[in-house]
């Protein structure tokens, strides 16, 4: 089959290689339809941690068809259409039944094998799915592929900053950082009855969440965006961010989103300033040290 693999820091390859098969009774094979590209792709493709073996394939949000399922699997049969999370879960040991399958003792994250142990990722034809009856869900047949993947991550997550910051009927809630989890923190926000005031969001992202904000007005009524097209590097990144969130404060916002974690991080302190006078500050994806330059101004 052929996949997007990693082959070291800094570089990636479309290549074949060999097809999945099923190793467990508890296992399903999907053909893919739909993958994602999440920022932790990215943390081992720039070396910011270590990374899989040269020539696992890539990539952690899935949407498929179910081709093969293990003799144990009673929740799904082949032609049948699912969605995963990032990683796989059993839904029996002590963090799944506190909903925390992240944390599953059983459970693997897509895309990372070490040392030969781990399990290859989605960004290919096939993937392998291990503990299939805890880790997919069926997706209706009304929805997409290309909708039902958000379901497995990003939206989740945009979902969850919005839910944390209690977007609610009667708040304002503003998202700094406009990429997919930022755009879906907006969705989800006025899905959960917030941006009642005339201005209700102020989200800090590039042109083309700016053009997409302008192309769907219909989905994002009550929204505003602020948007700077340009990206900060170093020692602005702290400025920028608290700027905004002083406009957010002075359009009377009540809730802080931060989605930045590709430039910035908002450590506690940093939260604690950009959050004054806020009744919720939730910072999303604080992965990279404070005052470190972006990528790009490297």
């Amino acid at each position: 089959m052929q996949a997007v693999t990693f082959e070291g820091v800094g570089a990636v390859a479309y290549r074949t290689v060999a097809d999945p098969v099923l190793t467990g009774a508890d296992e399903a094979l999907v053909r893919m339809e739909a993958a994602g590209l999440c920022g932790s792709d990215l943390h081992v493709y720039r070396g910011r941690e270590p990374g899989p073996d040269p020539g696992t394939p890539l990539g952690h949000e899935l949407a498929g068809t179910v081709v093969e399922v293990g003799a144990a699997v009673q929740r799904f049969r082949p032609g049948e259409r699912v969605v995963a999370p990032f990683s796989t879960a059993c839904g029996d040991c002590f963090y799944c039944r506190h909903e925390l399958p992240a944390r599953c003792e059983r459970g693997a994250l897509f895309g990372f094998v070490s040392d030969g142990a781990g399990l290859a990722g989605c960004q290919a034809e096939l993937v392998r799915v291990p503990l299939a009856d805890a880790s997919l869900v069926a997706v209706p047949s009304t929805v997409p592929s290309e909708l039902a993947v958000l379901a497995g991550d990003v939206l989740a997550t945009g979902w969850f900053g919005a839910a944390s910051a209690g977007a609610a009927a009667g708040s304002t809630v503003a998202v700094i950082g406009c990429g997919a989890v930022g755009i879906s923190a907006l969705a989800a926000s006025r899905e959960l009855g917030a941006a009642t005031a005339s201005h209700a969001g102020v989200s800090i992202g590039g042109g083309v969440s700016l053009e997409l904000a302008r192309r769907h007005p219909d989905r994002f009524p009550r929204v505003a965006l602020v948007c700077s097209t340009h990206r900060f590097g170093g020692d602005a990144w702290p400025d920028a961010l608290h700027e905004r969130a002083a406009l957010a404060r002075a359009q009377s916002t009540s809730a802080l989103i931060v989605s930045a974690a590709q430039r910035w991080v908002t450590t506690r302190e940093n939260a604690a300033l950009v959050g004054q006078s806020l009744s919720s500050c939730i910072c999303l994806f604080c992965w990279y040290p404070p005052m470190e330059p972006c990528p790009s101004a490297a």
